[in-house]
């Protein structure tokens, strides 16, 4: 009979926000968030009110190699960096009154912007709105932001992309209209099937998506935040489809440092899932970034966890940056070699090492699946 594991305290949850345990402790708390969806939003709530000082001896645990020049490096170049995780929104989603909508229900908040179920009411078709967060609205970079994705939006036309109906303006809201659609649950979906049928319906999962960043990458975009909350998937007659979403953070490669929203030494995106680049500096990231926050992806919907300790703030990311991902048979004995080596190299922490494009990624993916026997 297998023995319940109590939860840790707040008291602990909160000192593993702030770094303060031991290497065994912060592991242990780690390994424990992987799968309790309650401490996970405890530590959530903790890490919104406050931001621990990266290099602060008080807040950080003591480790054998902080001392190495590699890991000060690291740390000299993390101390200018403003990490921005998206992934989680600072203020209480508000109910736009948007007189061609009825809103229906708040299907998700993040950072900037909360996003609605509604019905165009001239059409009677279900949308999916996406308006600024209440105390952004006035903020000249969150709204310069705000606009790009619809100008994005509007120019990437793909089935596996969200596609842009409208962008609009009502009173002061301003706000993104776009497809609606009806998500599935995928990381319990993916669990409950077969290790082959896992790895298949994965993998077929991430060849869409790769697809899609394949046309964005050939119109000079990049996206900047690939995780799997910003990949929809839905079924329609049977087939499971993914769809890409949120691109907030997108932006032209072709023009980086161009736009003056991204400060220089200034990281955007999800702490991760962002590639080691990105993390130093988001303004310069070419497409090969988006590659690698895919292959996180990929490895999270095989096995349910990332290929690495937890990171939570930028100690945690200076401590992972050093290190190579965990390789997928470590967590998943059973996963074919083959597909072992493909995300490998998809998150090399070494760009030039990394799969070289989207197309090539997608078809090693293809290759893969469609061999009789693995």
């Amino acid at each position: 009979m297998m023995t319940e594991v109590a939860c840790p305290s707040r008291e602990e949850l909160q000192s593993f926000v702030g770094c303060t345990l031991s290497e065994e402790d912060l592991g242990r708390i780690s390994d424990h968030l992987d799968s309790c969806a309650s401490c996970e939003d405890v530590v959530a709530g903790f890490e919104s009110q406050k931001r621990v000082p990266f290099s602060d001896p008080a807040n950080t645990p003591t480790f054998v190699y902080q001392s190495e020049p590699e890991y000060q490096n690291l740390v000299k170049k993390a101390e200018m960096t403003r990490i921005q995780d998206v992934s989680f929104a600072a203020t209480a989603a508000r109910v736009p009154e948007l007189p061609d909508y009825r809103i229906v229900r708040l299907i998700d908040r993040g950072g900037m912007g909360s996003v609605f179920e509604a019905i165009q009411i001239d059409t009677d078709r279900r949308v999916a709105v996406k308006v600024l967060n209440e105390g952004t609205d006035r903020s000249k970079q969150a709204l310069q932001l705000f606009l790009r994705e619809a100008d994005v939006l509007s120019r990437l036309k793909h089935a596996s992309i969200v596609q842009f109906e409208e962008v609009g303006k009502s009173g002061e809201t301003v706000y993104i209209a776009m497809e609606y659609v009806e998500t599935l649950e995928i990381r319990k979906l993916l669990q409950s099937r077969p290790t082959d049928k896992r790895i298949r319906a994965a993998c077929g999962l991430i060849c869409q998506i790769l697809s899609a960043l394949e046309m964005a990458h050939s119109q000079g975009m990049v996206h900047r935040d690939i995780k799997p909350g910003n990949i929809l998937v839905t079924k329609i007659d049977g087939k499971l489809l993914a769809k890409l979403s949120d691109f907030g953070l997108a932006k032209s490669f072709e023009t980086a440092g161009y736009s003056g929203i991204t400060s220089e030494g200034e990281a955007r995106g999800t702490l991760g899932y962002m590639a080691p680049e990105q993390f130093v500096d988001s303004r310069s990231v070419k497409p090969i970034a988006d590659l690698y926050s895919v292959g996180v992806t990929l490895f999270y919907y095989l096995t349910g966890r990332l290929p690495f300790e937890t990171i939570r703030n930028p100690a945690d990311a200076a401590r992972v940056l050093r290190k190579p991902p965990l390789p997928l048979e470590h967590i998943m004995p059973e996963a074919p070699q083959e597909l072992s080596e493909i995300l490998a190299q998809a998150m090399s922490y070494a760009p030039d090492e990394r799969i070289p494009s989207a197309r090539a990624f997608r078809e090693s993916l293809m290759r893969f699946v469609r061999r009789p026997s693995r």
